[in-house]
């Protein structure tokens, strides 16, 4: 059991590392504004997400079928607790190198999110100012209805 969870988490930190250095890839085609990369980048992430899910949902099965009662959630570090000495130093490293791993990732996120933030605020003030006939600043009556559109007359009478 602890072997397959040590592989487990092997797997888990090798996803993490391929999904920072996609994030990194991202962050690059968000600052050269280059949608094809980004598409693809996005398209090459869908089958690392499904793996994590499943390994993920693995790892929670190894942990409740030896560890835990069903009551609450085991967490690692206790499942480390009860491990054999020799094989704790492996299960830390693995967990403190998982926490480093989705901590990067996490504040690689934050940045791609900004940046797309900018983008589309960038792209709503072009929009702004090349339609300004969306706000009027000039005057106008207070009580004057707003213009109707033009309406486009049927040649089939209802009334008829």
């Amino acid at each position: 059991m602890i072997n397959k969870m040590i592989d487990v988490l092997q797997e888990m930190v090798k996803i993490h590392q391929a999904f920072n250095r996609l994030a990194l890839v991202k962050t690059e085609a968000l600052k050269t504004g280059d949608i094809k990369t980004l598409g693809q980048t996005i398209h090459q992430e869908e089958p690392l997400t499904q793996r994590l899910s499943q390994l993920e949902t693995e790892r929670q099965k190894l942990i409740t079928e030896n560890y835990g009662d069903g009551q609450e959630a085991v967490q690692l570090s206790e499942v480390i607790a009860t491990v054999p000495d020799e094989l704790k130093p492996v299960l830390q490293g693995l967990q403190e190198e998982l926490a480093r791993e989705v901590l990067s990732l996490k504040q690689r996120n934050e940045l791609n999110q900004q940046l797309i933030k900018q983008s589309l605020d960038w792209v709503q003030l072009n929009i702004n100012l090349l339609d300004p006939g969306a706000r009027s600043t000039t005057y106008s009556r207070p009580n004057a209805t707003a213009p109707q559109p033009n309406r486009v007359r049927s040649s089939f009478d209802s009334k008829a």
